[in-house]
């Protein structure tokens, strides 16, 4: 219910923020070799992103499950078919471990949930350093609370990654989690602090790779793109489309709010926010996900068990 109340006001926020701005939204995009070349970049790109994401949870994984790498992929592309389906990417987990054997679902669950928080934890972090710089750009008093703000959530972020035992043993205190996963308050335990490092730098990485596409489709579609204010709005674009809840399809119409809110504050036009936005939602998200949904059409999937392994908490040994 709020997921769909969110997605209509966002589609809201652009339809009038476009018929306000209508004489000026222009869509007769001109392109240069460059420009070119800046989208041919970012469609190369996505193996790349997905293959860096697939290798965060296999290096996890082949610890408790002889999975090759190859089947790690395809897991992780099964992840954004039912994550599509689901509310704030919570299918990703689901989707990956139906490629796994029933055994191995419960660990191959806790790892997908390590390489999201992974992830999380570097989009938070990246999108709060970049807010103050953001405001300073568009000539915005930072208020003190945003400035504190800014600066030690980072560091309460990094240290809650680094203990997240004592941060599962917490939100364990809420009942439904108590209730279906009791038997693994250990699970986070197993990981070491060179394991925790480890995904989190192919986070950071992988952060890189899609912020990198962003940037070049922007390019692409506004020549004048300064890439000193991708490297200050963008993160805050992904800070606050993260922080949002949403469908990973349904992040169409959010994403391009919140993209022409930011930048239209630097005074970029809304056609080339919308036509970049569009297509990294294309690339890194339809394009992947429609891939993942014909590789699933062709593979058998032991779906019968999963609830008694991965929901019940029943022993995955």
């Amino acid at each position: 219910m709020i997921k769909g109340i969110i997605f209509l006001l966002a589609v809201g926020f652009l339809i009038r923020h476009i018929s306000e701005n209508a004489q000026s939204v222009n869509f007769d995009f001109q392109f240069s070799g460059f420009q070119v070349l800046a989208i041919l970049v970012s469609i190369l790109l996505i193996p790349a992103n997905w293959l860096v994401e697939s290798w965060k949870w296999h290096i996890l994984l082949k610890k408790t499950d002889q999975t090759s790498f190859k089947t790690a992929v395809g897991a992780t592309l099964n992840g954004l078919v039912f994550s599509s389906m689901l509310p704030n990417r919570v299918g990703e987990t689901l989707g990956r471990t139906l490629y796994l054997s029933p055994k191995n679902r419960t660990n191959g669950a806790f790892h997908s949930l390590l390489t999201s928080a992974a992830q999380l934890t570097t989009t938070l972090i990246i999108g709060l350093l970049a807010l103050p710089f953001y405001f300073v750009v568009i000539d915005q008093e930072l208020s003190l609370g945003l400035s504190i703000l800014s600066l030690s959530a980072p560091v309460l972020i990094l240290i809650g990654y680094f203990n997240l035992k004592t941060v599962f043993k917490l939100v364990s205190n809420w009942k439904w989690v108590r209730k279906k996963l009791s038997k693994h308050n250990e699970a986070f335990g197993q990981y070491s602090n060179l394991q925790l490092i480890h995904v989190l730098s192919l986070s950071i990485f992988r952060y890189f790779i899609f912020s990198l596409q962003f940037t070049l489709l922007i390019f692409a579609f506004e020549s004048g793109f300064s890439f000193f204010h991708a490297f200050v709005s963008i993160p805050v674009i992904y800070l606050l489309t993260t922080t949002i809840p949403s469908f990973s399809l349904a992040e169409l119409g959010l994403r391009e709010s919140v993209a022409v809110l930011i930048l239209g504050a630097l005074n970029y036009s809304i056609a080339p926010i919308l036509a970049s936005t569009f297509s990294i939602w294309l690339l890194n998200i339809a394009a992947p996900t429609f891939f993942g949904l014909a590789l699933l059409l062709f593979r058998k999937l032991n779906v019968l068990p999963l609830r008694q392994n991965v929901l019940s908490g029943a022993p995955n040994r």
